[in-house]
């Protein structure tokens, strides 16, 4: 070994590098190859996959979208607005209502039921059972974080019927709505 570098030359020395060189970029080369290999078998057999996936994701998020914008709640703390809105719907017609906070129920960690209490302002008078089963179905279909939890429906205190009469078609209400929040 020591004599060929003892007899080295230029043209010695050129073919030395030249092939230490070519050994590394061959190693780089199968590297490469072994990079582009699997990236090819991603691209064949994972990668379909995962445009489905992806496709799935935003569709459901583009659903989810769609509902969050129809949701009347979003954007509103104020449990009130939210019940006065509805109640005074045209298809409803209900007037003023009071929005009384009821009790909070904690369901799991981070997630609080928060309860409301509405009643009409005046409770001696009376409305239709539709305007009320409108009321009532607007409620929840208008957001998807309410939910009906208790109805008590009942006649107006100054128009008590006697058992034998058919009662007229006025009605007063309690209605306890709760949310689902997180803390």
């Amino acid at each position: 070994m020591s004599s060929f570098f003892t007899g080295m030359n230029l043209p010695r020395f050129v073919i030395l590098i030249g092939f230490l060189a070519s050994a590394v970029l061959a190693w780089f080369d199968y590297d490469l190859n072994m990079k582009l290999d699997d990236l090819r078998d991603a691209e064949q057999n994972r990668a379909p996959n995962l445009v489905r996936k992806i496709q799935s994701y935003s569709r459901r998020l583009t659903s989810l979208q769609d509902q969050l914008q129809d949701d009347v709640w979003v954007g509103q703390n104020n449990p009130g607005l939210y019940a006065r809105t509805i109640a005074q719907d045209e298809k409803v017609n209900l007037g003023q209502v009071d929005v009384l906070p009821g009790s909070d129920e904690r369901v799991v960690n981070g997630v609080v039921d928060k309860k409301y209490n509405i009643r009409p302002v005046n409770k001696n008078r009376g409305w239709a059972k539709y305007s009320l089963g409108n009321f009532l179905y607007k409620l929840e279909a208008e957001s998807q974080r309410v939910r009906v939890t208790r109805v008590k429906i009942m006649q107006p205190a100054k128009r008590r019927s006697k058992p034998h009469e058919i009662p007229p078609d006025e009605w007063t209400y309690e209605v306890e709505i709760t949310s689902r929040q997180r803390e």
